[in-house]
């Protein structure tokens, strides 16, 4: 079973003192994995309730999230950020970058100074972006037109949000790095259109249909 406690706009410190991670090691068992990722909202110098500098962001992973779990007989997972829909702005290329790479190289030491398996969706997914280029990657996030969606009539310049077939292209990258990198539970992974074709119906584009199967 998979229990998502994540939670929009919550950094490493935010989940921490609202107790979100503290109701996490209440209820894990020993045994379970605990998948482990944040940058997003880590990086949010305008919000201080959110904000962390990198050393407080390896403190948090360190001392309360992966000793936490560990404490509780649980394994902790590390994953690095999926990326944001950030352009190179100096450059004519049209290329992706790493929308937070102190975070993410951040990330990736915690991993390896503490031996823990690290799932790395960030390079996945700046690759994956590169490799459709700026235009294909609109249907991947929340840009919306005028009137496209109902709940935003006025449209949405979002590269940070996914659409369906945005979301369904990071499970699937996670389902990559699972069953290569933590093979003892790859068994409880499966082909991903046949858990969300009944949950979430295509509403997009081609992406969906030709990039997970």
């Amino acid at each position: 079973m998979v229990e998502n406690r994540a939670m929009g706009g919550r950094s490493t410190k935010l989940a921490y003192k609202e107790g979100r991670l503290n109701d996490l090691l209440v209820d894990i068992n020993p045994g379970d994995y605990m998948f482990i990722q944040f940058a997003h909202n880590d990086m949010s110098r305008e919000k201080p309730e959110r904000y962390v500098t990198i050393d407080q962001y390896k403190d948090y992973l360190n001392k309360k999230y992966i000793k936490g779990a560990q404490q509780r007989g649980a394994i902790p997972v590390c994953l690095t950020s999926m990326n944001r829909r950030t352009f190179d702005i100096e450059s004519e290329s049209e290329r992706f970058v790493d929308s937070f790479p102190s975070y993410t190289e951040a990330m990736r030491e915690v991993a390896k100074e503490n031996k823990l398996t690290l799932l790395e969706l960030n390079l996945k997914s700046l690759a994956f972006y590169n490799s459709l280029g700026m235009e294909d990657t609109n249907p991947l996030f929340m840009q919306l037109r005028p009137e496209e969606h109902p709940n935003y009539p006025e449209g949405l310049n979002d590269n940070t949000h996914f659409r369906e077939a945005g979301a369904k292209q990071m499970a699937r990258m996670v389902i990559e790095e699972i069953n290569e990198k933590l093979p003892e539970i790859s068994s409880y992974t499966m082909k991903l259109d046949s858990v969300l074709k009944e949950v979430f119906p295509d509403t997009l584009n081609y992406l969906a249909r030709d990039q997970v199967e």
